[in-house]
This record gives structure tokens, C-alpha cells and sequence, in this order.
């Protein structure tokens, strides 16, 4: 009787104490949500996530939650919300690992936000984005004597190019396989690093000063066999001849190019490729895409090159492409049923690829049922005709930010809103001159589909903020010309 009695006093006990809730070690998800933060009792290992997040929101779940002030990881996927980790954003608390990507908004990193992990901080990696103010000047000051060995800024072309001068022994490569990042005339490729393929056999990796003298990769350059062939930062290289590659056409499993001037690439060859999953030319000089046929091809990385054609006839070969990144491209326009013949096609960007003024139907046919991102922002769309989209499936998230629609109107919008309103997906039409009147009251006055919009007028206000009883009571419902067609409110 007496156990018992201790057992139920020191349950009431620990159940009064901060951080020892039902969610211990965790704070109580109430308290730090949209955050979430999740406990490896096998790796002892606490982890915070904001991907879901605004500044706000994370400074909130920071400052404000009782937290354990050594934390694990720190992760923040596909965050359009997130533009600058500014002072004090996650309080007193230290993280051994932040991961940043996907945040497409993100340009500045205070330093503050990361001197509370000064002692403990291994790995920062910040993908994806458009990061421009890193406060280097405290990695010597702050990070020298700490656990720091890696900051990649990964297959971003608008990623930081130079460093202020930094003790060469501060990022310490701790990877077997794993060469010091070196600088070359200016240029620190942060991300090269010699990749171990199996059975110890490594990669070919053409940097610095060797890479500057390639002009054309030849056989002669690629004699053995390999499972990674990476090539950055060379900008005289211009061509790359087939017979380069296919030694390795059962073994090579990625191939990237990265911040050269390519713009001859064997796209015939890739039926020959057999293991090849990837395939990287961030920031080349490629003009024209034909129709491409692989079995195994996963990856596809385009983003900032000159790519001003998409030839036709994708439809005859069913790819199992999952990841499209064409960032920067004056494409203009996408062939009819080019994004289609994709099946598991995950995330397609073409972010600042003059698809504007208008986007025609049938331009962006999916067959995916994974489809998760479509980045279409910063495209001077002015207007989306009716059956542009199709395919949509209820979690698409489709971001049409910093275009030039004026006019979210029925006929094009609700059927991708009813689709979104079975799951978790959303239009985001933030930064348009949209004109808040009359012509969006069947919006606002269906709450279902309005918490899958998100967007402000030209004025700023967000649409979340705007009163529908202003439409309701101010705007009146025309009823259609024909049966079957949208009413017109004015």
C-alpha cells in the first residue's frame, strides 16, 4: 500500500513539472504548433520542425514554450514563409543540426540566430533558396574552437559565390572520401566534395584551376568506370562528347554539371544509361530540351541555363522523373503534354521562366499522383485561361507568387479549390495586383475553399483578413447565361 501511494505521489509530482507532460521531452504540441517536435528514444535524439511555419509562428515556438535547451535537429522543408532568420527567432535554444530547404523566400541569416548553437553546431545546410546575408565573420570568432565541419549551400544558383578570407582549418572534412573545400580565384564551391561510390571505387571530381582548362569531356578524361561523375565550377567547358560517359553505363548513377558554360549534352545516350537516377547542369548554357528517354532517371536539374525550346514528344516515352527543377529558363512555353507523360513526378519549378502573360489551356497536364510542388512565381502571369491546370491532386501545392493576375475568377480557381479541399493542398497567389472586389465574393463566402487560398490584394491586406460579410452584404450573385456555366457577382 505504501509503494502505491509513493508510485501515485510522484506521478503528481513529475505530471506538474515543465517538459514531463504525455509528450516528455517534447513541450506540449499545443504550445509550439504549427512547430511539431518529436522524440528517437533509440538515438536519444529531439527534433524540432517549422516547416509549417511563419518567422512568427517559430519565434513563438521558441521563445514562449518550455523546451530542453539542447536539441538534436532543427528541420524547415518547402517554407515559402520563411524570408530572414533574424535575431532571437529560436530563443536560448542549441541544435547540433539545422536544415534549411526549400524555402524559396529565405535571403538573410542574423547572427543570433545561430550563436546559441556556438558549441554544439556540427552541420548547418541551407538548400534551395535564395540566400544572399550569411554572417561569415562569426565562424572564426564563435565556431573556430566548436564541432563545425559543414555549411553547404546546395545546388542553389543564386547561392553566395565568395568568402571573406577564413582559417583553412575551420570546416574540417570528417567524411571518408571527403576532400577540404578549396578556393580558386575568388570562388569557394562549397559544395564539392569527392563522393565514394561502392566498393570504394570514388567518382571523377573536376575542380579549381583543372576545371577551368576543361573545354570538352572526352574519354580520355573518364577512363575508369564510375558511380558519380561531378564537374562544377568549370566555365570554359562547353561540350561533352558520348563516349565520355558510356564506360559507365551499367555503374553511373549521378552525373552533375555544375557553373560551367555547357550546352552540348549526348541526350541520345540516356536509353543507355542503365542506373543513371541523376542528372545535374545547374547554371550551363543549355538552349534546348528534346524529348528524353530513360527508365531509370529520377532527377533532373535545369535551373539557370538558356533554355528557350522544349521540343515536343514526351508523351511517346513514360518517365519515372520525381524531382524537375527549371528555375531561370526563358522556356516562354511547355509543349502539349510534356509535364504529362511524368507518373511520378513529385516537384516541377519553373520559377522565372517567361511562361507570361498568359498561361494557356493546357499547358499543365499531370498524370502524377505524388504531384506535391509547382513553382510558377515570378512568371509575369496576367492571366490563367480556363483548363490551364489539370491533374491537380488533393495536396498539389501550386505557388504563383509575383506574377501579374489581377483577377482570381471563378471558372479557373474553384476546380482546383474543390479538388485542394479533400486534402492538404493550396493555390498561393501572395505579391499579385489582385484586385479584392466583387469578382472574388464566391470566395470569400466559401469558407472550405478560402483556407485553400493564399494570397493579398494590390493593396496588401491578405485575403484571410477581409470580412465576407463585406461581400455578402455588398455584392450581388448574377445568375448564369446558360445552365451549367458560373454566376457573375457584381
Amino acid at each position: 500500500m505504501e509503494k502505491l501511494i509513493a508510485l501515485s505521489l510522484l506521478c503528481l509530482l513529475t505530471s506538474s513539472l515543465p517538459g514531463t507532460s504525455g509528450h516528455f521531452p517534447c513541450p506540449d504540441p499545443e504550445d509550439i504548433s504549427p512547430c511539431t517536435c518529436t522524440y528517437d528514444e533509440g538515438r536519444l535524439e529531439i527534433t524540432a520542425d517549422c516547416s509549417a511555419a511563419t518567422p512568427s509562428e517559430i519565434f513563438s515556438a521558441f521563445n514562449d514554450a518550455t523546451w530542453f535547451s539542447k536539441l538534436t535537429k532543427l528541420n524547415v522543408w518547402s517554407n515559402e514563409a520563411v524570408t530572414v532568420l533574424q535575431k532571437g527567432i529560436f530563443g536560448d535554444i542549441s541544435f547540433q543540426y539545422v536544415n534549411v530547404y526549400d524555402a524559396p523566400n529565405l535571403v538573410a541569416i542574423r547572427p543570433s540566430a545561430l550563436l546559441p548553437s556556438r558549441d554544439r553546431l556540427v552541420d548547418a545546410s541551407f538548400g534551395f533558396g535564395r540566400l544572399r546575408d550569411f554572417p561569415w565573420h562569426i565562424l572564426p570568432m564563435e565556431f573556430h574552437e566548436s564541432m563545425l565541419a559543414s555549411i553547404p549551400f546546395l545546388h542553389d544558383g543564386k547561392a553566395p559565390r565568395s568568402l571573406p578570407p577564413l582559417p583553412p582549418d575551420l570546416l574540417a572534412p570528417r567524411d571518408v572520401g571527403a576532400v577540404p573545400l578549396p578556393r580558386s580565384r575568388g570562388h569557394f564551391p562549397l559544395h564539392l566534395l569527392l563522393r565514394r561510390g561502392k566498393d570504394g571505387d570514388h567518382g571523377g571530381l573536376f575542380r579549381g584551376d583543372a576545371g577551368r582548362n576543361l573545354l570538352r569531356l572526352q574519354r580520355r578524361h573518364l577512363v575508369l568506370e564510375a558511380h558519380y561523375v561531378n564537374v562544377y565550377d568549370a566555365p570554359n567547358l562547353v561540350a561533352i562528347r558520348p563516349s565520355a560517359l558510356l564506360p559507365s553505363r551499367d555503374r553511373l548513377v549521378d552525373a552533375s554539371f555544375g557553373f560551367g558554360r555547357l550546352g552540348e549534352f549526348p541526350w541520345h545516350i540516356l536509353p543507355q544509361m542503365a542506373a543513371l537516377t541523376r542528372l545535374d547542369f545547374n547554371g550551363n548554357a543549355l538552349t534546348a530540351l528534346p524529348a528524353l528517354q530513360s527508365d531509370t532517371l529520377q532527377y533532373l536539374i535545369l535551373r539557370d541555363n538558356r533554355i528557350s525550346s522544349v521540343e515536343g514528344g514526351w508523351l511517346d516515352f513514360r518517365m519515372n522523373l520525381f524531382h524537375v527543377p527549371a528555375d531561370g529558363n526563358p522556356v516562354s512555353e511547355l509543349p502539349a503534354g510534356f509535364l504529362s507523360g511524368f507518373e511520378k513526378l513529385a516537384m516541377f519549378y519553373c520559377s522565372d521562366c517567361n511562361l507570361g502573360p498568359t498561361l494557356h489551356s493546357g499547358s499543365l497536364e499531370f498524370d502524377s499522383q505524388d504531384l506535391d510542388l509547382l513553382f510558377l512565381d515570378g512568371n509575369n502571369i496576367a492571366t490563367v485561361e480556363v483548363g490551364a491546370f489539370s491533374g491537380l491532386t488533393a495536396n498539389s501545392h501550386i505557388i504563383l507568387l509575383d506574377n501579374l493576375i489581377t483577377e482570381v475568377t471563378e471558372e479557373v480557381f474553384r476546380p482546383m479549390l474543390e479538388v485542394f479541399s479533400s486534402g492538404n493542398g493550396y493555390v498561393s497567389l501572395d505579391r499579385n495586383p489582385i484586385r479584392c472586389d466583387c469578382s472574388m465574393a464566391w470566395l470569400m463566402l466559401e469558407a472550405d475553399l478560402l483556407e485553400h487560398t493564399f494570397g493579398s490584394c494590390e493593396n496588401g491586406l491578405y485575403f484571410h483578413n477581409l470580412d465576407p460579410n463585406v461581400f455578402e452584404t455588398f455584392c450581388i450573385k448574377m445568375n448564369p447565361p446558360m445552365a451549367g456555366d458560373y454566376s457573375t457577382w457584381i
